[in-house]
């Protein structure tokens, strides 16, 4: 996407949209709870501190790194990382497991080379960390391995993370083999393939991410693809149709806002991706909806929340009317404090309020912003 259709669809170019990061954090979290839980099947109480480190909301290499030395550094030489990288050689399959994984952490790029000659020999579950360390360590040396593992590995699960780490990666090589994968057999992969595409914002995987929605009704000459019913899935391609942009995706999405026979989880993902999205086209659906009383008031919230993401005085005026209101006013509010700087004026204009709860409440936002401008209209509306 070039600078220009950036600005046109109301993107920053290069900036991938939050809620797909999220989604991938969750991601990351899910794999490593997976792995974590694999390992305690085959080896028990032996693992617990490194199912632990797995588990850990905040990653770093410190709970690895003592795991695997407890079980292999007595009497090895050198630094930490030497010693690290020797142990991904132990007869032990958890340490080398929690080896790579610290050297992930690390974002050690010298041990590149021996993280892929894991993925050449070493049994699954030693795979799947040594996927996840390439991804963490970020190098391109890694990507045809990572695409290679990703086509052809039997697992699932080294499939889907060999999807994140590319996307961590950004190897824009890497687009048509995830798009392929929008048709693995498994949704995992699929999903993890879609959110990845959004993460890269390849404008070529518009069309196969639209695919994947319009894949689930009958048409003729085809035939409905049940695995794509799954809510996951289609939250993901909504999520990377919104991070991506452009006409053709806004139109499929305002279709998936718009379907009654989708998941309400699935319609507000849209929403948000709109938001994200931010062309006019893309504001002018979001308000529509919206002001549609007769629709699900989880869907006009969302709405209302992916209109914050656009950033403008306009709509910060939008905003500060539903203040108050019993529905909407906390998101309004939420909304307001998250724009900031665009905001400030039509909050300070709305201390003329004759509500004095709408009043004190307009003057909190104002504080929370904290922009200088609101200091001497804030004293005086309350002289």
């Amino acid at each position: 996407m070039t600078a220009v259709e950036s600005a046109v669809n109301g993107q920053r170019q290069g900036e991938v949209p939050e809620d797909i990061m999220q989604a991938m954090e969750a991601k990351d979290k899910a794999m490593r709870e997976s792995l974590a839980k694999s390992l305690n099947s085959e080896y028990q109480n032996e693992t617990d501190i490194l199912e632990e480190a797995l588990n850990a909301e905040e990653q770093n290499s410190t709970l690895y790194t003592s795991f695997a030395l407890s079980k292999f550094g007595s009497g090895e030489t050198g630094n930490e990382t030497e010693i690290l990288l020797k142990a991904l050689t132990s007869e032990n399959g958890n340490v080398r497991v929690a080896a790579a994984m610290a050297l992930g952490e690390k974002k050690e790029k010298a041990v590149v080379d021996p993280l892929m000659g894991i993925l050449m020999r070493d049994y699954p579950l030693t795979k799947y960390s040594a996927v996840m360390a390439l991804g963490e360590i970020g190098n391109e040396r890694a990507v045809d391995t990572l695409m290679t593992e990703m086509k052809n590995n039997e697992k699932d699960y080294i499939r889907s993370s060999a999807a994140v780490a590319l996307g961590k990666i950004g190897a824009e090589e890497a687009v048509p083999y995830l798009t392929e994968r929008l048709r693995d057999t498994k949704a995992a992969v699929r999903s993890n393939a879609a959110l990845t595409l959004g993460r890269m914002g390849n404008k070529s995987a518009v069309v196969p991410l639209i695919d994947v929605l319009e894949s689930v009704k009958e048409a003729e000459g085809r035939r409905k693809d049940t695995v794509n019913t799954n809510a996951d899935i289609r939250k993901s391609v909504v999520l990377a149709l919104g991070g991506i942009g452009g006409t053709e995706a806004t139109e499929a999405l305002t279709g998936v806002l718009n379907d009654n026979e989708e998941t309400l989880e699935v319609r507000v993902a849209a929403a948000s991706a709109l938001g994200n999205i931010g062309s006019p086209e893309a504001v002018s659906t979001l308000r529509t909806t919206f002001d549609n009383q007769s629709m699900n008031t989880g869907i006009r919230n969302g709405a209302l929340l992916a209109l914050g993401k656009t950033k403008n005085q306009e709509t910060a005026g939008f905003f500060v009317e539903k203040l108050g209101d019993k529905d909407f006013g906390v998101s309004a509010r939420e909304a307001l404090i998250d724009m900031g700087e665009p905001a400030v004026d039509p909050l300070i204009e709305n201390l003329a309020t004759k509500d004095q709860k709408v009043k004190d409440e307009t003057a909190q936002i104002l504080i929370e912003i904290g922009d200088l401008r609101a200091v001497k209209p804030l004293i005086r509306a309350y002289q």
